[in-house]
């Protein structure tokens, strides 16, 4: 808070000094370094009393309890200010960390230190704390109507370069009966549920990314997938937050019998520590699935859940859903393939998937690779050779371009895993790079590497080395070994950032000895069984709309 308390008396400062300038040209040249106003983007709604992110509903607002304080996490430009009005009544702003009973019965907010982004983004990260009025309680019955303002420093401007639309954001309490049901609430009971409530890692679970693929009404679901925002997920959720915290994975198996040769070992999801993209990777899962069940009026007698809308769309007559999922929860501009959303629902573990019921013939599955990593870590995590999905989720937000972080840290996952079956033990040596080429020649690549716990055991591993590569420095080269038995994991984001000067050129003579294997994860490599067993892989949907 103290940090807080410094930004408003420098702001204060500065709009004093703007008036000892006022007589010369000094005074221009800083108020046109002021950015104009801008709509807050918001990110996620945190319930400050229960230390949780509050999921968006189906009907595009939050159902936040009994909470008497909301966090707005938002990001807006640097050097401006913020404004909150509750129900059209502006709230008095506090510039300290104590607690203020004399504002009891109208609320207020704090605004904390807003920080960077990313060198390249105009917008930060802002935490706007919204005390709520007791007089009525920790909420009114009725909710209410949080709007929040962006306000220029520049006072030469005028209209919504001075003062922005408000960002609007509606609060419920958790029992109010005129919400829109969620989906996660009806779709672990038949007839359409694709998944038993012992799928269920957690409720309200909240990620962001760019999705691969459109969405759009299916007879089964809606089905899509999503290249996860690593900087989203580390600024929105810390190692404590209860949702990802107490989480544990159940482990799952495709048969009976399945079960009673590989009992499902549980695993804690994150077990303390900070929630990352990896968190959310699977062996031979590059991209989080998204799914939303088709709600099939014939099936449920025409009991469709509360404000759920039936489709009109020709063919699609027996559909419900609670939004348009070709346009989500806001249904102003349709989602396509490379829209950044902000998405809410069901975190579920989904089986391995290693039963043909028609093996090619002359076939040995072993000879598969992708069969044969699939059982191996089925074995070496029993019940974890899968995948986790946002299946059903409950609100999927469009966020629109001009709004979207500009800076994109493209996930890309390594994994060994040795089933000891006297082949030779796996060896990886591979070169990966960021989705997007570089913007210009001293654009110089970025990387960290998020190694799973979940999925490795280091002791198993022999050779370990990451590096830019010495003859081509837009790649990565990733070095891994392991011991017979062993196993490995790793996400890597990998990022361009701007360099003093030009990236050395490419070389043929000094790249270290040393086979390059294909990545798997190379959209141009569609092998047609590591299609058949995972289909939810973006390169294997590349060409797809999204419903399968």
């Amino acid at each position: 808070m103290r940090h807080s308390h410094l930004r408003q008396l420098v702001l204060a400062s500065s709009v004093a000094l703007l008036g000892l300038l006022s007589g010369c040209g000094i005074l221009e040249a800083i108020l046109r370094s002021l950015p104009a106003a801008r709509t807050p983007v918001l990110e996620t709604v945190f319930n400050a009393d229960s230390r949780q992110v509050v999921p968006m509903n189906p009907s595009a607002d939050f159902s936040v309890g009994i909470a008497g304080r909301l966090e707005l996490r938002v990001r807006a430009p640097a050097r401006t200010r913020m404004i909150v009005n509750l129900d059209n009544i502006s709230l008095p702003e506090v510039r300290d960390g104590a607690a203020h009973p004399e504002f009891a019965q109208s609320g207020y907010f704090r605004v904390s230190n807003p920080v960077p982004v990313s060198p390249s983004d105009p917008l930060e990260f802002w935490r706007v704390l919204v005390v709520l009025p007791t007089s009525t309680g920790p909420i009114s019955p009725f909710g209410y109507a949080v709007a929040l303002k962006n306000v220029s420093l520049n006072s030469r401007l005028t209209g919504s370069d001075l003062e922005s639309p408000p960002l609007l954001v509606r609060v419920r309490p958790t029992f109010d009966d005129n919400a829109t049901r969620l989906p996660s609430d009806v779709f672990f009971d038949p007839p359409d549920n694709k998944h038993t409530r012992s799928a269920l890692i957690a409720r309200g679970v909240t990620v962001a990314g760019w999705i691969v693929d459109a969405t759009a009404p299916g007879d089964e679901d809606v089905h899509s997938t999503l290249l996860l925002d690593n900087d989203f997920i580390e600024r929105n959720y810390r190692a404590s937050d209860p949702t990802l915290s107490t989480a544990v994975m159940p482990g799952r198996c495709h048969t009976d019998l399945d079960c009673l040769f590989f009992p499902n070992e549980r695993l804690p999801l994150t077990d303390g520590r900070q929630p990352n993209a990896g968190t959310f990777n699977f062996p031979g899962q590059p991209a989080l699935t998204l799914e939303l069940n088709t709600w099939h009026v014939s099936k449920n007698k025409g009991l469709n859940p509360a404000r759920w809308m039936v489709s009109n769309e020709p063919g699609h007559t027996d559909f419900a859903y609670p939004f348009n999922p070709r346009f989500g929860v806001t249904g102003t501009q349709q989602i396509e393939g490379g829209s950044y959303v902000i998405v809410s629902g069901a975190l579920v573990e989904d089986s391995a998937h290693l039963h043909w019921d028609a093996p090619p013939p002359n076939v040995d599955l072993n000879d598969i690779p992708d069969y044969r990593r699939g059982w191996c870590w089925q074995r070496k995590r029993r019940g974890h050779g899968g995948w986790l999905e946002i299946h059903p989720f409950d609100s999927m937000r469009l966020v629109a371009a001009a709004d979207s972080p500009r800076q994109r840290k493209h996930a890309v996952m390594v994994e060994l895993c040795d089933p000891d079956d006297g082949r030779p033990v796996v060896f990886k040596n591979v070169l990966i790079e960021p989705a997007e080429p570089p913007p210009t020649d001293r654009s110089l690549l970025q990387f960290k590497e998020l190694i799973d716990p979940r999925f490795t055991d280091m002791d198993t591993v022999t050779t370990h080395s990451v590096s830019v590569d010495q003859c081509d420095s837009t790649k990565l080269r990733v070095n891994v070994a392991i011991k017979r038995a062993g196993w490995f994991m790793a996400t890597y984001l990998l990022w361009w950032a701007e360099g003093p000067t030009a990236r050395p050129p490419k070389c043929v003579t000094h790249r270290p000895p040393g086979p390059i294997e294909p990545w798997e994860g190379d959209p141009d490599d569609k092998d047609p069984s590591a299609c058949r067993l995972r289909p939810h892989l973006p390169q294997c949907n590349s060409d797809a709309i999204g419903v399968r």
